[in-house]
């Protein structure tokens, strides 16, 4: 074949191959060309005219749309915050390690040159991997798999802000020492604990000589709980004014939805979109309240019943508390929510530690409901097991104060026909209680009113079928009852003050022992000398000026006190169920409503053998395996007893966990024959 022929087949050749490149550029380029092109139409007018019709509309909103939508400036600022430090420590740290390896001859120095360049040359989804499992681990964690993804909340999560590390967020620990001092301490050290659901950490700081410790758990029911406690390691006292708990959420939850009421108008439901600055309120009544329940929502903009995002945040505590929902300049969205320590309320001894109300986080991916469904499995979680609620009749709208034995029997009798199932006699039928005025406080069965005492009316109920049950309201007196005769100091207010009436009723300290274990006594012996199945615990009048003995504000302790009140009756009667009742809704929150195991009072008597043996530990079991308590002993008011052996803790009160007084328990003194102590385990 001549040269000319070969060249004309070369040039054929080529035609076809060009040809063939082409025509499969060409569709290769068709799909991007044509993707780029429909970008700038609306996509309502493609939906309507078809993909390939010609556009009546041309231009950039679907950009401008995708940017407002997606937020890609926060990507952005996202993936520069971990790309640039990424890229410069990779450049820095491989550049000396590829010296090293080139430049100076030693064994295997060839091999890790080899292996440096090969995991350059690996592609980058290998290290994405593990760091997408993490991030989806911590997600889980939370209850949300999303919520790092879009925010630098993925890169510093903190749930106590701190103004020293140059948070813009509300300073979850605020406080200071005499002088002003360590007013805002910076917690650097810090050590970790991680189980398959929980995540502990105890941080220091040096100088304030302060340790915060946090507890992070997803439990069995899908919510998320949260905690800290601060300790005063320092030698002089620490005054605490707050520590709350921040929980952020995505920057998609662009809707706040909160509560609002009154009596019998209880948890109105307020919405609104929040895109700056902040939303709070604060609850001072010294119950969960009607006002300002402790709960908000976050939620996308298209979230419904069964639709959208939701994030449910709220605080298991029955007493004064603050709610803070807030968007940072930056774009960051956050709530805060703690107990609303009055001035002076909490002051830390050296040793002395002060623990946060637990906070319950929900999410749903498919609206309220899904969100609420959380909340609910937890509350039955840690709620005391009952049986199924029955219907019940109570008293006060058909008798008032106005209480007769064979009226209220034809009562019981016209409730058991229409299938009742409990019968619940509520107000007056105790002390001097013929009116709203006198007899709280004297929870004796009136021999006035019933000159046989109850048991005839019990008896009648249980004879229908029905469950007996009672009406009390044990924090509350009033100025006519045989207890405020006897003792007025044992009423919660200001000495130096005119106290505030509500109600015509005064508060009950229960801060002071006496008065609490006077009304323990009487109650106690109510149960145990009726056939009570259920009681109604009421609460009608708010916390005013409420100041304990000391003349320090109360509440706090109050709240503790009731716990402890109820905590105790439910321990010795374990058979009655306790409904929480104030004005009806004014107390309903996850602390109430669960078993408190806040304290223990432990006595030990040593009846004979040698004061010199060494006796076995105590282990306390019962406690909250995760709350922290301190032991403290009560001296019962007599010298001597104890034996050639003092625990420290006997003279300094010891800090540690329910699981620790669980498993390690307590080294007891030895102690003489027929002696012994008292022992006070509180949180």
């Amino acid at each position: 074949m001549s040269a000319v022929a070969r060249g004309r087949k070369q040039v054929v050749k080529d035609r076809v191959i060009s040809a063939f490149i082409g025509v499969f550029a060409l569709l290769w380029l068709f799909p991007i060309l044509w993707t780029l092109w429909s970008s700038f139409r609306p996509y309502s007018e493609i939906r309507a005219r078809g993909t390939f019709s010609l556009p009546e509309r041309f231009g950039l909103f679907n950009y401008a749309d995708a940017i407002d939508r997606m937020e890609l400036p926060t990507y952005f600022w996202n993936s520069a915050l971990i790309t640039v430090p990424a890229v410069f420590l990779t450049l820095l740290f491989g550049s000396l390690i590829a010296f090293v390896v080139s430049r100076y001859s030693f064994k295997f120095n060839v091999g890790m040159l080899l292996l440096f360049t090969a995991g350059n040359l690996l592609p980058a989804q290998l290290v994405f991997i593990p760091v997408f499992r993490m991030y989806l681990s911590i997600g889980d964690l939370v209850g949300n798999r999303r919520f790092l993804f879009d925010s630098p909340w993925g890169v510093v999560l903190i749930i106590v802000p701190q103004h020293s590390l140059g948070s813009q967020a509300r300073p979850g620990l605020q406080g200071h020492r005499p002088g002003g001092r360590d007013w805002a301490p910076r917690f650097s050290t810090c050590d970790v604990q991680t189980t398959e659901r929980s995540v502990t950490t105890s941080s220091r700081d040096a100088i304030a000589k302060l340790r915060l410790d946090t507890r992070i758990e997803l439990d069995a029911s899908g919510a998320l709980c949260v905690s800290a406690t601060v300790i005063n390691e320092g030698d002089s006292r620490f005054l605490l004014d707050a520590l709350t708990i921040s929980l952020p959420v995505p920057s998609s939850a662009r809707d706040l939805t909160t509560y609002s009421g009154r009596w019998s108008r209880e948890s109105a439901t307020h919405r609104q979109t929040i895109d700056h600055g902040a939303w709070t309120t604060e609850n001072r009544t010294g119950r969960t309240s009607h006002e300002y329940p402790p709960t908000v929502w976050w939620s996308t903009t298209d979230a419904r019943e069964w639709t959208g995002e939701v994030w449910g945040v709220h605080l298991a505590y029955s007493g004064n508390h603050a709610v803070l929902a807030e968007v940072l300049p930056d774009g960051r969205r956050y709530t805060q929510l703690g107990e609303l320590l009055m001035p002076g309320e909490v002051c830390l001894d050296p040793g002395g530690s002060y623990t946060t109300p637990k906070v319950v986080g929900a999410y749903g991916a498919n609206g309220f409901t899904s969100a609420s469904w959380v909340l609910h499995r937890h509350v039955r979680s840690v709620t005391p097991t009952v049986p199924v609620r029955k219907v019940l009749l109570n008293t006060w709208e058909a008798t008032y104060f106005n209480h007769d034995t064979a009226a209220l029997s034809a009562l019981a009798d016209a409730a058991a026909d229409i299938g009742i199932e409990r019968f619940v006699l509520d107000d007056g039928w105790f002390g001097a209680r013929r009116n709203d005025r006198a007899g709280l406080g004297d929870w004796v069965v009136s021999r006035e009113v019933y000159p046989q005492g109850l048991a005839p009316l019990i008896a009648h109920v249980k004879s229908r079928g029905m469950d007996f049950g009672i009406w009390i309201e044990p924090e509350m007196v009033n100025r006519d009852s045989d207890l405020v005769r006897a003792h007025p100091d044992w009423v919660l207010h200001a000495v130096d003050y005119e106290p505030v009436m509500a109600r015509h009723q005064l508060l009950l300290d229960l801060t002071n022992e006496q008065a609490f274990a006077h009304v323990f006594a009487q109650l106690d012996a109510l149960l145990r000398d009726h056939d009570i199945a259920f009681v109604k615990w009421d609460m009608n009048r708010p916390l005013i000026h409420a100041s304990a003995a000391d003349g320090a504000a109360g509440a706090h302790r109050q709240t503790l006190a009731f716990y402890r009140l109820l905590d105790a009756l439910r321990t010795s009667h374990p058979q009655v169920e306790f409904e929480s009742c104030a004005s009806g809704g004014g107390r309903i929150d996850h602390a109430v409503l669960a078993a408190d195991r806040r304290t223990a009072l432990l006595a030990y008597v040593q009846l004979q053998t040698s004061p010199w043996l060494v006796v076995p530990r105590w282990r306390i079991s019962g406690l909250d395996p995760e709350r922290t308590y301190t032991v403290t002993h009560l001296p019962l008011g007599r010298t001597g007893g104890i034996g050639h052996t003092q625990p420290e803790w006997m003279t300094t009160p010891l800090t540690c966990t329910g699981r620790e007084l669980a498993v390690v328990g307590l080294q007891p003194p030895s102690l003489w024959p027929e002696s012994g102590m008292l022992v006070h385990v509180t949180s």
